[in-house]
Order: structure tokens, then sequence, then C-alpha cells
């Protein structure tokens, strides 16, 4: 072999002999015999060296490669090695292992890897290594080298470790590092501890940034945009600047946040922008909306920007107003135009234009110009009214084609202009006859005339209902003397005038099934609608309350009511709204399509009846039974408890909580006004489920203070502001949001689980597992999701059928039904909560349609049967739910993978985009990022000098059955005969 200069780096060395690495990844032996001495220069691990290969000529290990004449090029440099931070443990003094959260793998290490050799490891020192594998068994991990944390004063590189493991001793030994340079500016230490924060991308480090922030405010040091940009993530910089902890912001970052939020936060953006930037902003939501056609009739949007650039005064723009005003003026439909300026988007209109296009019939349009000339003045209204009564006069004919449109607008009059209703009075005596007198009257209509003398004579021309109105009016009109007393003797000629005219309830049958509830005559009371309207029912209850009627059953006329009507009629949903039909009758279905019929207020109504229910139903049975008691007890005194609990540990009504205790019992109600309803039904598996709050409550069960509310509310803001963030988005539609009565179609998933429940075979009980989810889009600080599941056991024909539901009522999630036999059911439980709980996507697993190798086996081997998918939309979707399940649990146990298959299924996943979801907090190192070194590594029995080849040949064949982290033990018997020493380490 010639003696050719090659290069290679020292990867062993213990002062007596080591290893190079040479340009090929081979290692080759070295004794410090061979080294060329250098002035002042003594090698090290890791140094860069040239040697000369060559081969032993004589002695023992005549034939053997070793490196000679080995010199140094360049000392080491501990930059060019990938390092890590991780905790030391089991550490003998020779050996130990090191441990980091960034991976799931121990890393070995031996004393001879110390690369300084005075360091004094102890269990649970943290320290610096770059770890490599074993060409001999690349599954084990080893220490190349290894150094304490104390060492380290590369602040850069233990921000980074800081960033990716989140241990909190790296980040106190980073403070610790900068409190003792005292040569760093205010502004350079600021910098250097938001490093450790860097990126600042959930709540916890955004409270910590603020802290960071307050503290150096008072080292009057006021961190800029600019500098706080690069390790703060969008939204919490957007954060930043609305909780006024910075005044500078990013206008384009600005403009996107702006666009897509809601009017709310919109008014309060424009209100904290300078003023050149306002404009800027209000034009770019403008083009932007014009650019997506979103101005082309009236919708949410438009307001939104009126009220911006007109209505309110704080952000009103007086450039941009007239150009957005000439748009809609010129594009929109007359009636948008007359709404937007009688709810003041718009300023004044033409007179002529109001006179031209006014419509009178719509009541909400003429309620809202009553509320404008009361407040602002004006004759718009009475112009109008009197040129609809003039045309009245002259065309007789309106009044039968009018009736109810009549009433609507003498009531408006009368209220609006009481001085001038006279004046119409006596034009309206003039042409109409004394039948329609008499219904005006009926129906609340101010009119003098003798109605009683007419009613005698015509009372047959009445149906049922107008006498029973006609009734009605008299008792109110003698209801109260001027002393507001009643008047009994007037009452008395009233019942003796009911006694003889008595509307029987055969009639009032008929006169139901012959409606057609025209506007002015309605089954119930409208609550909140812009007109007159009779309720037929109310008045029932009030006729048979004044005249002490016992021959009407006003209930039977309600249920005939409901069952006259076709379905899913509006009239349904109000019957039940007031009570005047029982519970059974709520219809979820059915209530669900005309809820957009109700007027807002009835809708408010509505909603919080239906609240009402789900207290008394679902929430007494899922939401008030499904707290968990708190357990969690922080501090314990004779007179108070101080407890750490989480969301699901409290029940909570609209600004009112109460603390489940450890015992089960509840605490006494406490007002709170950021408690509402929702947080009942935040999954238990949300992120928001695990933040902590405090709550003290004392020895009379009532509760003293309550933390963390807040941060929860701070959460929900900043998760908003990154969902606006996201692209500029534009909605199809109209813009106006879609009400809905419910979120959720719980009542149909609660009756599937309580069926479950009764069903679940008597002395075995459910399993609950939490589901593992995927990864959220665009949620990186969520790692997973859980939804907490449930696998039912119920007896069939055949075996046991195990049902996976879900029960966090977080979506409607298909149900899966597997089965077993009854000797394999335990280890069918098992097998199903390992997948649930590790398998990102296993539903998409059990449900496609692909055609994957081994996907059948994969099913096969869980016992699937089938799923069922929840239908919605039906009146009958659980009976439907149930005939599926029924007809899943009469098929056979599917039969069981060849012992083949189970042994390929063994290392298999399924190639559908499943992913093992791993709980770890922080990043993973890369595997494949990690060298491979063809020597096997350190050793607890190393020494300076080799064993004695006598000794070492017999323990060569126990190494081999030994853990093959025994590295330098191998090390030492396989390069054992490459060379004899004596004692002082002379070659022989």
């Amino acid at each position: 072999m010639t003696d050719l200069l090659e290069e290679g780096i020292i990867i062993f060395w213990n002062g007596t002999f080591g290893f190079i690495n040479d340009a090929r990844g081979a290692s080759i032996f070295f004794h410090f015999s061979g080294i060329v001495q250098q002035k002042n220069i003594s090698l090290n691990l890791l140094d860069e060296v040239s040697f000369v290969r060559t081969i032993v000529k004589k002695g023992r290990h005549q034939g053997k490669i070793i490196a000679e004449q080995v010199t140094q090029i360049k000392a080491y440099d501990l930059s060019n090695y990938k390092r890590h931070i991780g905790v030391l443990t089991n550490w003998r003094g020779k050996s130990g292992f090191i441990e980091s959260p960034q991976q799931d793998k121990k890393v070995l290490l031996y004393n001879t890897r110390m690369f300084f050799k005075d360091d004094d490891f102890k269990n649970g020192d943290y320290v610096v290594f770059h770890q490599v594998k074993s060409s001999k068994d690349e599954d084990q991990l080893f220490a190349l080298f290894a150094y304490s944390m104390t060492r380290e004063t590369n602040v850069d590189f233990l921000q980074q470790q800081y960033q990716d493991s989140q241990q909190s001793s790296i980040k106190d030994y980073i403070n610790q590092l900068l409190d003792s340079n005292r040569g760093l500016r205010t502004e350079e230490k600021f910098i250097e501890k938001l490093k450790l924060l860097s990126p600042v991308n959930n709540l916890v480090l955004f409270s910590k940034l603020c802290e960071l922030i307050d503290a150096y405010k008072e080292l009057s040091h006021r961190p800029s945009y600019e500098e706080l940009k690069p390790y703060c993530t969008e939204k919490f910089m957007i954060l930043l600047w609305e909780k006024e902890i910075i005044d500078e912001y990013d206008l384009e970052l600005v403009k996107r946040y702006f666009f897509n939020t809601k009017a709310l936060i919109k008014r309060s953006i424009i209100n904290r922008l300078k003023k050149e930037d306002k404009r800027t902003v209000l034009q770019f939501y403008y083009d932007l909306l014009l650019q997506h056609n979103k101005l082309n009739r009236l919708n949410n949007d438009c307001k939104t920007l009126l009220d911006l650039v007109y209505r309110n005064k704080e952000t009103r723009d007086t450039e941009l107003y007239p150009i957005v005003k000439d748009h809609f003026t010129s594009t929109f439909k007359p009636e948008s135009i007359i709404e937007l300026w009688l709810k003041g988007y718009l300023d004044a209109l033409p007179r002529k234009f109001i006179k031209e296009h006014f419509d009178l019939n719509n009541g909400k349009l003429v309620n809202w110009l009553v509320e404008k000339e009361k407040k602002d003045g004006g004759d718009v209204l009475i112009n109008l009214f009197q040129d609809y009564f003039g045309e009245l006069k002259k065309n007789k004919e309106l009044f039968a084609e009018e009736f109810s449109i009549l009433v609507n607008r003498l009531f408006l009059f009368e209220n609006s202009y009481e001085d001038k209703y006279s004046q119409i009075l006596v034009q309206l005596n003039a042409i109409l006859d004394k039948k329609s007198q008499l219904l005006l009257w009926i129906y609340g209509v101010t009119i003098s005339f003798d109605r009683t003398a007419y009613f005698n004579l015509h009372s047959q021309d009445l149906n049922p209902y107008e006498k029973i109105r006609f009734f009605l009016a008299l008792w109110v009109e003698n209801d109260e003397n001027e002393d507001g007393g009643l008047i009994d003797t007037d009452r008395k000629w009233i019942k003796q005038l009911w006694s003889s005219n008595i509307v029987s309830q055969v009639e009032l049958e008929a006169y139901i099934k012959a409606s057609t509830w025209k506007s002015l005559v309605h089954p119930t009371q409208i609550v909140g609608y812009g007109g007159v309207v009779s309720s037929f029912l109310e008045d029932i209850t009030n006729l048979i309350q004044y005249f002490k009627v016992k021959v009407i059953d006003r209930d039977f006329l309600a249920e005939l009511i409901f069952d006259t009507v076709s379905y899913c009629h509006v009239i349904h949903l109000r019957l039940w709204l007031y009570g005047y039909v029982g519970k059974e009758k709520f219809d979820y279905i059915g209530f669900r399509q005309c809820y957009k019929q109700l007027t807002n207020h009835e809708q408010g109504i509505f909603k919080k009846k239906g609240s009402e229910i789900k207290i008394e139903e679902d929430v007494t049975e899922i939401e008030i039974n499904d707290v968990a008691p708190c357990e969690n007890i922080l501090v314990l005194e004779p007179s108070y408890k101080i407890y750490g609990a989480v969301l699901s540990n409290i029940y909570f009504e609209r600004k009112k909580l109460s603390l489940r205790k450890e015992n089960g019992e509840f605490t006494e109600s406490y007002n709170e006004p950021l408690a509402f309803p929702g947080f009942n039904r935040v999954p238990s598996s949300s992120s928001l489920n695990k933040m902590p709050i405090e709550i003290k409550l004392r020895a009379d069960n009532h509760i003293e203070y309550i933390k963390g509310l807040e941060e929860i509310h701070q959460k929900v803001h900043a998760d908003e502001i990154g969902k606006y963030l996201g692209d500029i988005t534009i909605k199809d539609g109209t813009g106006e949001e879609e009400n809905k009565a419910y979120v959720e179609d719980w009542e149909m998933r609660k009756q599937v689980i309580k069926y479950l429940n009764d069903n679940q075979i008597i002395g075995t009980d459910t399993l609950p597992v939490f589901e593992s989810r995927a990864r959220k889009k665009g949620s990186p600080d969520e790692v997973k999701e859980e939804e907490l599941t449930k696998l039912f056991s119920l007896e069939a024909r055949g075996g046991i059928v195990i049902v996976w539901e879900n029960i966090d009522l977080t979506e409607d999630r298909a149900t899966y039904v597997f089965k077993s036999t009854l000797l394999n059911h335990d280890k069918q439980l098992k097998k199903l909560k390992d997948s649930i709980s590790t398998l990102g996507h296993l539903r998409t697993a059990l449900s496609t349609r692909q055609k994957i190798p081994l996907i059948e086996a994969f099913r096969n081997n869980l016992g699937l049967l089938g799923a069922i998918k929840k239908s919605r939309g039906s009146k009958m979707s659980f009976d439907e739910w149930k005939i599926k399940l029924k007809d899943l649990m009469k098929r056979p146990v599917p039969l069981q993978p060849s012992q083949q298959e189970k042994i390929l299924l063994q290392d298999w996943d399924p190639k559908i985009g499943i992913t093992v979801s791993i709980n770890r907090d922080a990043k993973i190192i890369d595997d494949s990022e990690i060298d491979i070194i063809d020597i096997d590594l350190g050793g607890n029995n190393a020494s300076d000098s080799p064993p004695k080849k006598k000794k070492t040949t017999k323990k060569k064949k126990a190494n081999k059955k030994k853990a093959i982290y025994d590295i330098l033990k191998q090390f030492n018997d396989q390069f054992s005969e490459l060379i004899n020493f004596d004692d002082d380490g002379s070659n022989k």
C-alpha cells in the first residue's frame, strides 16, 4: 500500500488510541504512537486530520490496516454538528441515557463520549449531544459526544433548542446568560428574550409576550412592530394591536383582516387607524365588494359599508360617501333605497321619489317612517295617507278588496296623527255602509255609530268569529268608567245579549275547517308584526274568561287548527310557541323549515323556549349529567377551597354558572357576565377545555370568585382573528346570515345514545375511547384533536355486536357496527380501542371504496359489518337508524384474516391519507437526518488499554448475545486482535 495522504475526522479518542472516519465513511484505527507531534497542538475528538493508511508488517496483527502520520488539519467546530439538548437519566458513572422530548428513542451515552473530561455528570443534568446510529444496529442511537449545557454560550443555538423542545430549564439557563451579560443593550436583551417565546402562536405564549413587553416598557423600551413581527404570528400581531399593547400596525394585514371580520370589529378597527389609512381601508373594502358584485342588491355588506362611510359619525367619510350613495341609488330597487333612507344609511331623498315609490302596504316600512318622523320631524307619511284616503273616497270598491290593509292603515294613522284622525272618519262614514263600519269597529278601529242596534238586526250576516269579536269589543269598550272602576251594570246587558247569541263549538269547528287564515285573522298572536292581526285563539281564551263559557273547548280548537293546516306551516310553530298545543307537538324538522317565517321577536321567543326545552329534556339529561366532578383541589382550608377546574367541570347558564364539586354535588349558582350556555357544548377534546379555571368556594357552598374565563374568551377571539386573516373570502348569496333554530339535530342523536345504553349487555360496561382525529387545516397549534366516543356491546344472533358511537355531540358522525364471537369479544374490543385512539383517519379506512391491498383484511380483522349514516330532514330518522342497525346485526361474524394476512397487518397502516397521531407537544427529530457510523461506539468497559486476547476471546461470544447497546465492549473485542500493546502502551 502506497503512502497516500488522506483526510478524515477523529470519531473516537481516549488519549491512547482512537478511530478516524475517512472520506468513504469507513473507520480506521490509530494509536498515539502514530501521531505527528505539533507545537502547542493536542488532538481532540472531532478534529480534522490527515493520515497515511499503512499495513502492519510484523507481529500478531501482520497485514492489518492502521492510520499513521496522523496530523491535525483543523480543530473541532461543534457548530458543524446537529446538536440537541436532553436530560441525562440512569447515569452510573460510565454509561446512561439521554432523553429528549423531541423523539421517542433514548440515546445511549458512555463516559468515553464525554467531550470535556472534567464534566461531572449526574442524573437530571441537561446535556448537549450529537447522536448517531451504528451500522451494526440502526435502531439504537448513540451519543457521538456530549457535554454539560452549562458550557454552552451560544444563545442563538440555545434559543432554537428551547423553541423546538419547550424545555423550561433551557429557557431558565438562557435568562441566566442574558442577565449575566451586562454588555447587551436593553433592546438587544429584549430581542434575545423574545426569541425564547418564538414563534408566539398560542395564547400561553401570547400572555408571556404581553408580560415581557410590559416589563421592558418600564425600562423605557417600547418594541416596534418590525421588532416583534419575526417572532409573532399574524393573528397575535393583530391581537397585540387590538389590545393596544402596541400602536403600530401593518396596513396590508389590517386590510385583509378588516375585509373578512364582522361589522362590530370593523367599526373598532377603523377608529384605531390613522386618518390617511382609514380612507385607504374603506376604499379597499368598497372596491373589493364592487369587484365581486356584492353591491348589486341590498345585503349586510351594503349596510356595513354605508354604516362606516355615513351612518356612524365616528367613521364617516365625506369624500367616499357621495360615490357610494351614487352607486346605490343608481343600482338598487326603489324599495331598497327607501329602506336604507329610513334606517339612516342614506341622507335625504327627494320627496317626489318617496311619494312615487313608498309602499303603504309594507307595515315594516310604515313603522320605520313613523319612528323617523317622530324623531326627526316631517310630514311625508300624512301626505301619503291623505292621498290614499282620497283614492278610497273615489273608489268605494277598494274597501272590500283592501279591508285588512284599511284596518292597518287606520290604526297607523290614528296612532301617528290623532288630531287629524276625526277628519278621516268623516270621509269614511260618507262612503261606508253600516256593516263595513261594524266590521271596522269589531277589529279595533275607532269609529262611532249605533253598532248594538245594527247587530240585533243583522247578526245573522256575521260569521261565528265576527260575532265573538263583537262581544269582546263591547266588553273592552265598557271596561272602565271615568274613575277606572268596573261597570258591572253595563256588563250584565252584554252577558244577556251573549246568552241570546251564543256561538257553539260546532260553528267554530266549521269556521276553522273553512278558514284560510288571511292576514287580518290568524290562529295566534304574532309578536313583532308591523301591522294589525287578530288572534283567534287569544280571543276564544278571553271570551271563555269574560263570559264564563263552558260549551267551547279551546284546546280542542287549537288541536283542530294544528291538524287541519298543511304540514310544515308556520301556524304549527306558532301554536306550539304560544302554548296552545303541548310539548309533544314539538317537531324539530318541521319547525326548522318554517323558522325563518317568524318575526325577529318571535325568533327570540322561540330560541328562549327552545332552550327551556333543552334544559328540561336534553340539558338535564346530557349537559348537567355530563358535567365532570372537579377533583383538582389546589387549596384546602376549613373556611374555603380553591379548585383548579376546566370548562367541563362547570354547568353554564346565561350569565350564571355552577361548579360540580368532587362529591358530584353542584355549588350555588354564581353570577358571571362571561358565562353563556354554549360553553356546555364545548367538546372535551377542545383546547378550550384544557385551559385552567380557578374557583374559590366558601364553606357555605357559594363561589367567591372565578378566574380564567376572560382568557378563554380571549382565545376564542384569537381563533376568530386567525380565521379572518385567511384569504379574502367572498360568500355566495346575499350576505345575510342564515337563521338556524339549532346548530345540530340533538334530538335524534340523543335517541341513538339512549337506545345503545338501554341495550348494552347487562353486567358489562361500555368502553369510552378518545377518537384520534386528523390535524385541522390552518391550525398549527393543534397537534391532533380527540373526540369522546364509546364502544357499546349488544347481544345478537351468532355473537356480540360492538357499536362505535360518538358521544361528544360535536358532529353527526356515522355509526360503525362490528361483530365478534363471544369468546373473541374482549380481544376485539381491545383491537378497536387501539385503532380508534391511534389512527387519525380510521373512519376513512373503514368506508373507503378504493381498491387497496389488505384493506378488506384490515376491516375483517376489526369485525366490521357496516356503517349507518344518520339522516336529517326526515321525521323518522331515528326509526330508520334503528332498522339499519337491526339489519346489520343479523349478518354473520366477518371471516378473520388468514395467518399470513395477520402477519402482514402487523406492520401495515391503511394508505388512505391515514396518519398515526402521536401525542407529543414538541416537533419530532427526523430519524433520516441522523448519521450512521460503521463501528460500534463507546462501552462501559472502555479503558485506555484493550483487554488481553484470551479474556476478550471468551467474552466475544457472550457479547453476541448481549444487548446491542453494549457498544464499547464489542468495539474492544473487534479490534483487540489488530495490535498488542504492553502495559505502557508501546507497540510490541
